[in-house]
């Protein structure tokens, strides 16, 4: 049974380091807006923190992928239903996330494109 507890204990775990990555993206949104918003953008600055971005929306893919699969391979049992509502809350994070990333990813590179002509 204690193994059972411990492998439930680094599942939560890896949710709570998925809600971590998660807080690290919405920062790094954050501050892409905040430099869009600026007349003059810091290119550099664009590109690291939309590095830092698409690096943390791939973890966040790679563990919920996971936690799916074991959610996939497990029997049913009396935590799972509390388990499946917290993988769907995350779940539906990223894909706004990926939203955020998509409207971001369009309006950073339309004033490149728009100094070009």
């Amino acid at each position: 049974m204690n193994v059972a507890v411990g492998m439930a204990n680094d599942r939560l775990r890896a949710l709570e380091d998925v809600e971590k990555e998660i807080a690290s993206v919405l920062q790094s949104a954050g501050t892409i807006v905040l430099e869009l918003s600026k007349e003059k953008a810091n290119a550099s600055l664009l590109d690291r923190q939309l590095n830092q971005f698409q690096t943390s929306i791939n973890r966040v893919e790679s563990e919920l992928s996971a936690q799916i699969r074991y959610l996939t391979q497990v029997c049913v049992c009396s935590h799972l239903s509390i388990y499946l509502s917290v993988i769907l809350s995350i779940v539906l994070s990223f894909i706004y996330l990926c939203m955020l990333y998509i409207c971001i990813k369009q309006n950073w590179r339309k004033p490149s494109t728009a100094s070009v002509m």
